[in-house]
């Protein structure tokens, strides 16, 4: 008799017997079969036994349907080794007869490894059974074979950029993990990338940015020093240049360990040291944009390079040091971190505000308490509290907290929200934003922190604590060079911003500086191609005789020619007076593609724009690069070795600054 079984067991196999109408599937087994694999298939009949068809096999241990077109068992072996592999492995060590071998052998299955061909005997000849042996598929991608070298680079890579410890190469589970997407791949051991593939990546990469920094005109760089979790501090070197294409670049270069008391000069001559490798020339150095340090300027000091404090560190300055100092505002910000605290530590009050939240439609927000003490995540914490204020209210109803500060919170808001979106927009190592500290700080006075009528008492008192401390800070007669000639150099902007008798002495200070550059021989003065010197030469081939006009023209041409050349300052005047004169550009336009353009009419001048746009003011890139990896670091005991931390932060920083396109080459 043949041997039935209802195919009726699922997820939802509850509901179904519920369902006094459901037909159950009938399976039968395969009859007339030497294949291991059928012990878990069966073939779909009708009531009384006869087989619908024998082109569709139901398993046994999941009821999924698989096709057996003519008996070919290849997609059943491929549906255990998916779905079952444990079943897979048990029959794979059976041994069944080998179709196509020689009679009376057999070959074993291995995981992975199917078993196809045809069920029909036929016979083999001797040149058959002699190539049989020889050209079994390899299980494994040989060493020497370019998708192993593919998967070896992508994961070296991985661990790179992502500055994941090399332990996760020898852990099972991440063995297991590339297993399952291609079984063919034998990862190689963690000493393998720690001692071969993450050094070479390390030395291209190396390669790769000093043959780009030997080729810049002008940098600048930013300097940082990042405490250690385990004592000391970390020096980081970041270098920011115009190259051949106008684009702004930025590399991470050295990454310095400074031990806890370690002298001002020492740190100095360490860093020479460091950077002598790169071919850096100090003529070419126009700035290092700082933090606010005092062993870090001492150090600058000791070693003769100019420096300008960083925009970003200055503006969280004026604003912690205004909330400081107010007594209401900083009460009003220590009763947010109160609420925070209270509704994170109590899981029902916690729950329950979830539920509001939900009912009012505010689930988009959440509350996070400003762990930082950066003023941006201050204001974040201030005005999700503001949002969520209904929800809050309702929550703990007369005993809100916060109750009586939400006017205070609101006049912080008012005064801090605005500043928060330019320096959004602004933030950025990527594009030009020394040239537009000057416009921002006119904003800041006529409209940003301008006073106005609806404004609260806090609101008016903090706009006026935060302008005053701001713009004091680039009081410095350095600063304000630097400043109006980065201005001048950006084509949305030009004299705009230039206060009364200041454009005469930024155009002075802009031509004695081309003139220095051609003095020390780091550049030529060029004759400016300017579009108006061609515009109004009309050429007439059509004319055989030349008139009395044409030949005083020719006359002029010549004795121009023969002439010496003009001064150096008058052709820098000249240059520099044209460019004023040409039309500004739209101010959300990238000033570096208006130079890409124009480089040629006004070369003197896009000589010193490399020179000044490259210089990164509105932040100092290097100061994140630990503040998500220092714990990570700490975790697996690199920080004691400022070799390995060198290396980590060096490949991790520049892999993860520029697209993957730009070391497509390397890898």
């Amino acid at each position: 008799m043949r041997s039935y079984r209802s195919n009726f067991f699922s997820s939802n196999s509850s509901s179904r017997q519920t369902s006094m109408t459901a037909v159950p599937t009938m399976i039968v087994a395969k009859k007339k079969t030497k294949s291991v694999v059928w012990e878990y298939f069966g073939l779909e009949c009708d009531a009384d036994g006869s087989i619908r068809t024998n082109e569709v096999a139901i398993c046994n241990l999941c009821n999924r349907r698989t096709s057996a077109k003519g008996s070919n068992t290849s997609n059943l072996f491929t549906h255990l080794g998916v779905h079952h592999p444990e079943v897979y492995a048990k029959i794979s060590s059976k041994k069944l007869p080998g179709y196509g071998s020689p009679k009376g052998k057999s070959r074993q299955y291995e995981p992975g490894v199917l078993v196809s061909g045809s069920r029909k005997k036929r016979k083999t000849s001797s040149k058959d059974r002699a190539s049989s042996s020889t050209s079994e598929p390899k299980a494994v991608y040989p060493n020497e074979s370019g998708k192993h070298y593919k998967l070896t680079d992508l994961i070296n890579f991985f661990l790179a950029k992502e500055m994941v410890p090399v332990d996760l190469i020898d852990s099972s589970s991440f063995r297991g993990f590339l297993q399952a997407f291609d079984w063919r791949y034998e990862l190689p051991e963690g000493n393998h990338f720690k001692n071969t593939t993450l050094p070479g990546l390390y030395e291209k990469l190396r390669v790769k940015i000093a043959a780009e920094v030997a080729s810049m005109s002008f940098f600048s760089a930013t300097i940082d020093l990042l405490p250690n979790a385990i004592g000391g501090s970390y020096l980081v070197f970041t270098v920011h240049f115009i190259d051949s294409d106008w684009e702004l670049k930025n590399y991470c270069l050295v990454i310095m360990y400074v031990p806890p008391g370690q002298p001002i000069e020492a740190t100095g001559d360490g860093l020479v040291s460091l950077l002598v490798p790169w071919n850096l020339p100090p003529e070419k150095l126009t700035c290092v944009v700082t933090e606010e340090s005092d062993d870090l300027t001492k150090v600058l000091e000791y070693m003769g390079w100019p420096q300008l404090p960083c925009f970003g560190s200055r503006i969280h300055q004026s604003i912690t040091s205004a909330i400081q100092t107010d007594l209401e505002a900083s009460k009003a910000v220590q009763d947010c971190r109160s609420l925070i605290a209270r509704i994170s530590q109590n899981s029902d009050r916690k729950f329950n505000l979830f539920k509001i939240m939900a009912e009012m439609n505010l689930s988009d927000y959440a509350l996070k308490v400003d762990a930082s003490g950066h003023w941006q995540d201050t204001q974040r914490m201030i005005s999700t509290i503001l949002k969520l204020k209904p929800a809050i209210t309702r929550l703990f109803g007369v005993d809100d907290p916060v109750l009586d500060c939400y006017p205070l919170l609101k006049g912080i808001d008012d005064a801090l929200g605005p500043v928060m979106e330019i320096m959004d927009v602004l933030t950025s190592e990527y594009y030009v934003n020394l040239s537009s500290i000057k416009p921002l700080l006119h904003l800041l006075k006529t409209s940003v922190l301008a006073k106005k009528d609806e404004d609260h008492e806090l609101a008016v008192a903090l706009k006026e604590q935060i302008l005053n401390g701001f713009v004091s800070n680039y009081e410095d007669y350095r600063c304000k060079i630097v400043l109006n000639i980065a201005t001048h150099l950006d084509p949305r902007f030009k004299s705009l911003f230039s206060e009364e008798g200041e454009a005469a002495s930024v155009s002075e200070l802009i031509i004695s500086e081309g003139v220095e550059n051609f003095s020390a021989g780091s550049s030529d003065v060029v004759e400016p191609k300017l579009e108006s010197d061609s515009t109004n030469v009309i050429s007439d081939t059509t004319s055989k005789k030349k008139s009395l006009g044409k030949l005083l023209e020719e006359v002029k041409n010549a004795s121009v020619v023969e002439t010496p050349s003009a001064a150096p300052a008058n052709i820098l005047q000249k240059e520099f007076e044209a460019y004023l004169m040409a039309p500004k550009m739209y101010s959300d336009s990238n000033p570096l593609d208006w130079w890409k353009m124009q480089a040629s009419s006004y070369p003197n001048m896009a000589l010193l724009a490399r020179k000044y746009l490259s210089i990164c003011a509105i932040k100092a890139p290097s100061k994140n690069l630990f503040e998500q990896k220092n714990e990570q670091l700490l975790l697996h005991g690199m920080l004691q070795d400022p070799e390995e931390v060198n290396t980590a932060l060096f490949l991790s920083r520049n892999l993860s600054i520029n697209p993957p396109s730009v070391f497509n080459d390397i890898l």
